[in-house]
C-alpha cells in the first residue's frame, strides 16, 4: 500500500516483515515461464528501440487494436516471405556453336551446352563445386555484386 503523497515507501505489518526474513525455499521450484508457450511456438525475450516500439503502438492503434507479439509475428512472416536467398547472376550468350554461361562474380565458372536449360544446369553445377572448394579450403565464399542489364543496341545502316 502506498502512502497519501504516492511514493514508493510501502507500510508493512510486522508480520510481513518476519515473512520477509525467511529464507526462500526454492527446492520444487521450475525454472521457466509461468504460463507454458503455445504448442509449436517459442517464448522469447527481446529489446526494441522505444522510437520503433511507438511507432508499432501507432500502428496498431490506426488498425484498431492489436497486440505486439502479433504485430511482430505477422511483420517477421511477411518479411520472410520477400526475401529471397542471394544469387550470382548469370550471362548465357548463345551463338552458332551453342550457348555460354558464365558468372561475372566468379570468373571461375564457365559451362557450355548445346540449350540454355542446360547450360543452366551445367554452370550451377559450377558455382556449387566451385563455392565447396572454397568452403573445404577454408576460403571466403564471395558475396554476389553484379547485376545484369540486358539491353540492345540498334545495328546502324550504312548509306
Amino acid at each position: 500500500m502506498r502512502n497519501e503523497d504516492h511514493s514508493d515507501t510501502r507500510h508493512t505489518s510486522e508480520e510481513e516483515e518476519t515473512f520477509a526474513d525467511e529464507p526462500f525455499d526454492f527446492k520444487r521450484a521450475r525454472q521457466g515461464a509461468v504460463v507454458p508457450p503455445t504448442p509449436g511456438t517459442t517464448r522469447v525475450t527481446i529489446e526494441i528501440d522505444t522510437e520503433l516500439l511507438a511507432w508499432i503502438d501507432t500502428q496498431l492503434t490506426e488498425q484498431g487494436g492489436g497486440t505486439l507479439s502479433t504485430f511482430i509475428h505477422e511483420a517477421l512472416i511477411k518479411g520472410k516471405a520477400s526475401v529471397s536467398p542471394p544469387a550470382f547472376a548469370v550471362v548465357l550468350q548463345s551463338d552458332a556453336t551453342g550457348v555460354h554461361a558464365y558468372v561475372p562474380d566468379l570468373p571461375e565458372c564457365q559451362a557450355n551446352a548445346p540449350t540454355p536449360e542446360e547450360a543452366t544446369q551445367r554452370i550451377s553445377s559450377a558455382v556449387v563445386q566451385h563455392l565447396g572448394q572454397l568452403y573445404t579450403a577454408g576460403k571466403t565464399i564471395p558475396s554476389p555484386v553484379s547485376a545484369v542489364t540486358v539491353t540492345s543496341v540498334p545495328i546502324p545502316t550504312f548509306a
